[in-house]
């Protein structure tokens, strides 16, 4: 089967969790035989060429910081000329449009997966730059190409989600909010990872890791704020991430660069960030709970038996319903479950109950699984549901 993957960027120049998933998505698909290409604006200068990563080919467009709509006509064109029977988009952006129309004009197929749950709003651009302009001064002629170019981009948008043949979601929050906005019942795609090939080995003395970009939104004070205060654990604390304002990051880091019990790492790519994962005896998520859709970083801690002890974020209540962490409202709350995982003898067991339970819920495999099922049905009707929230 032929399959495009229409994204905006490439994991390997741009490590978010929507080029992750669509990546290691597209990569299985191909390894079972199937005709898989990927479009990606080039943050390099591979524009124009076309690359083949792991029996995936991937087509190189120009990256538009502002005006992607310039992009429009050459985004349209591969599309063509991959003639793909199935579009898949793990993303949402200007060219959301591009293929809802050639999926129209085409009927072809049209898989649409929601990210995070600031997506399925019809003004979620211009929502984003208005946030952006109150925190950022700019000239008024620069504010106002700004206003359009986001205001753009949801046109196109919300034109491209008419056509969505499979409207897919990871939590009841998006659910909702995709039905109130666009009338489109949501699907149930869970993400997956690779479920790693031997059992990891974990270090001593036990790792807490903390791994997200770390923008305001991910609240990265509260886990170094976490780690001052279990100074008196036999803990190591590591955090992944780091964020273009320079300053910002060295008043984060500056309380703590001289403790023992802390190490900041900067930016890792993914698979310097998995080895982390396979010797972590607990990971920590400080994101601002209305905003996460389904981490990536649940996911790669529970394949690997590692509990989650979350300040918030439990989509759907999966962490507690499940035995997955620990959801936390405070620092002392927080220290006590890193305390009670960490002096726990049945810890081992513990980890199983988590591994088992990924494998069955959030492997690559068991994704594939879902999306055979979901393409399975004729019927090409957005309104039709594997799973209703």
């Amino acid at each position: 089967m032929k399959i495009c993957f229409a994204m905006n960027y490439h994991y390997s120049e741009c490590v978010g969790g929507a080029e992750v998933q669509a990546w290691l998505f597209a990569k299985e698909l191909a390894k079972q035989g199937h005709q898989i290409s990927y479009i990606a604006e080039s943050l390099t200068v591979k524009q124009g060429t076309t690359s083949l990563i792991d029996n995936v080919n991937v087509y190189w467009i120009p990256h538009r910081l502002h005006f992607d709509v310039l992009n429009t006509i050459r985004y349209y064109a591969i599309l063509k000329k991959i003639n793909p029977e199935i579009i898949v988009q793990r993303y949402t952006s200007l060219y959301t449009g591009v293929i809802g129309h050639y999926s129209k004009v085409t009927g072809t197929k049209f898989m649409w997966v929601c990210t995070d749950n600031h997506v399925p709003y019809r003004d979620h651009f211009l929502k984003n730059q208005k946030e952006t302009l109150r925190e950022v001064s700019r000239p008024i002629h620069k504010r106002a190409v700004l206003i359009l170019n986001a205001s753009l981009r949801d046109a196109f948008r919300n034109y491209g989600m008419k056509c969505v043949t499979y409207p897919c979601v990871q939590n009841s929050t998006q659910y909702s909010l995709l039905l109130k906005d666009y009338g489109l019942k949501g699907i149930s795609f869970p993400s997956g990872h690779e479920v790693p090939l031997a059992p990891p080995k974990k270090a001593f003395p036990p790792v807490i890791l903390w791994v997200a970009n770390m923008g305001r939104g991910k609240r990265p004070e509260l886990f170094i704020q976490l780690s001052s205060l279990c100074q008196d654990l036999n803990v190591k604390f590591t955090m992944v991430g780091n964020h273009p304002e320079k300053k910002y990051v060295d008043s984060l880091l500056k309380p703590v660069l001289n403790n023992p019990n802390f190490n900041w790492m900067g930016g890792l790519s993914f698979e310097e960030t998995l080895k982390l994962f396979d010797a972590t005896t607990l990971f920590v998520n400080t994101s601002k709970s209305e905003s996460e859709g389904f981490p990536n970083t649940f996911i790669q801690a529970w394949l690997r038996g590692v509990p989650v002890i979350s300040f918030g974020v439990d989509p759907d209540r999966v962490i507690t319903k499940n035995a997955l962490g620990k959801v936390v409202r405070s620092m002392e709350e927080a220290k006590e479950a890193i305390k009670a995982y960490v002096g726990n003898e049945n810890l081992i067991i513990i980890e199983g109950d988590i591994f088992k339970f990924a494998v069955r819920n959030y492997s690559i495999e068991s994704v594939l699984k879902n999306f055979w099922r979901i393409i399975s049905h004729s019927t090409g009707n957005s309104q039709w549901t594997i799973q209703k929230y």
